[in-house]
């Protein structure tokens, strides 16, 4: 009854029912488009031609399908090597398992809902934040999410079998479900809270410091030291955010949530380097050397690897991160439906004569007016 009046509330409060519903009837609209396009209808599709060549052929989408047929054949969440996989964390795979189950020949059709229908969820999650951390009003939080929407946050992930929205929404919908178990107590709001954090920790492994920053926000929220509650609460925060890197330890013998921050020190980062000052073989060259060492071999020979070219070269190593930061903060959502659009992936991605008319009319009107909206919207936004 208690987690029951916790969900009521949760959508209840800020009109965050009438977000859901709208958020939902947006993520429907994107896949109605997608749909009625012969391009788009096939590349959505996971088992199409060669010729087609689908965006899960050349994405991370498929290391989680995977895990996922991995583990309904053999019970285990394992990666290429058929042990179970340190690379990806077990959330996402197991939420396509299920799918999978449930939809039998037609599980793609249905994670295209299903993901409709939770990644809506991130609307009243947002709402009800803004308004519990800043005060904001109701057309404030209108007009934010109204940007949120437009900029493709809430919607262009739907239909592609990527983590990125499912962590977004778990961890938002915890945040605040904490938030209002912290101002208003209840054990329907932390059950609920402890369930959508442990959903988010499993889903993406980058939640390690979390508890610590909770703690920040309940002494920011109640405006005195944490309660006696303060000890249990971390406790069990502390549990499942680790998770992942218990499972990694129970496996694999190294307490790590996931290989992916080496990998990418070792392979982009320390790669990109090598790369400026004109060595671009060397990283491949070392890779070949740790790719089939145990896993606690090959993190350690990767990061020491990493750390030797980004000290020999730091001038370049920060120009390197920044160029890489600022690709990252200026790309929009948009660029994720963009693949769905093409005939071909063999075409580069700006051969912007590779989309068909109607797509092409689709596109152009949708991003220009997407590009006026916001802005109008975070003009007044804190007004």
């Amino acid at each position: 009854m208690a987690a029951a009046a916790s969900i009521r509330d949760f959508f209840g409060r800020c009109s965050g029912f009438r977000f859901y519903v709208l958020g939902l009837a947006l993520n429907l609209a994107y896949l109605a488009v997608l749909l009625s396009f012969d391009v788009s209808r096939r590349n959505l599709q996971p088992l199409a031609t060669p010729e087609i060549q689908t965006v899960w052929r050349f994405s991370d989408a498929g290391t989680y399908v995977r895990a996922a047929r991995a583990f309904l054949q053999t019970g285990v969440f394992a990666g290429s090597d058929g042990l179970p996989d340190a690379h990806r964390t077990v959330g996402y795979p197991a939420f396509l398992a299920v799918v999978m189950t449930l939809g039998g020949d037609r599980w793609v059709a249905w994670l295209w809902v299903l993901q409709a229908v939770i990644f809506a969820g991130i609307y009243p999650a947002l709402a009800i934040v803004v308004r519990e951390w800043f005060g904001a009003t109701e057309r404030q939080i209108r007009r934010l999410l109204l940007a949120y929407a437009l900029v493709g946050a809430g919607w262009a992930y739907t239909p592609i079998p990527l983590t990125d929205q499912l962590f977004a929404v778990c961890l938002w919908s915890a945040l605040a479900l904490g938030t209002l178990a912290v101002r208003r107590g209840g054990a329907g709001f932390w059950i609920s809270h402890f369930v959508l954090l442990g959903a988010a920790a499993s889903v993406r492994p980058v939640l390690a410091l979390f508890p610590l920053a909770f703690v920040a926000l309940m002494c920011a929220l109640r405006g005195a030291r944490p309660w006696r509650r303060l000890v249990w609460v971390v406790a069990v925060q502390t549990v499942l955010c680790q998770a992942p890197a218990i499972r990694n330890y129970v496996h694999h013998g190294v307490w790590i949530p996931s290989d992916v921050a080496v990998n990418n020190l070792s392979d982009y980062w320390a790669r990109d380097v090598l790369a400026w000052i004109g060595q671009p073989g060397l990283q491949p060259a070392a890779e070949a050397g740790w790719k089939e060492l145990p896993l606690n071999e090959r993190l350690s020979a990767q990061t020491a690897f990493a750390r030797t070219a980004l000290a020999a070269h730091p001038v370049v190593a920060a120009g390197a991160l920044a160029v890489t930061f600022g690709l990252h903060t200026l790309e929009t959502p948009w660029i994720r439906p963009l693949p769905f659009l093409r005939p071909s992936r063999h075409r580069p991605l700006t051969r912007w004569c590779a989309f068909t008319p109607g797509l092409k009319l689709f596109h152009s009107v949708w991003a220009a007016v997407n590009a006026v909206l916001v802005l109008m919207a975070l003009a007044g936004i804190w007004r």
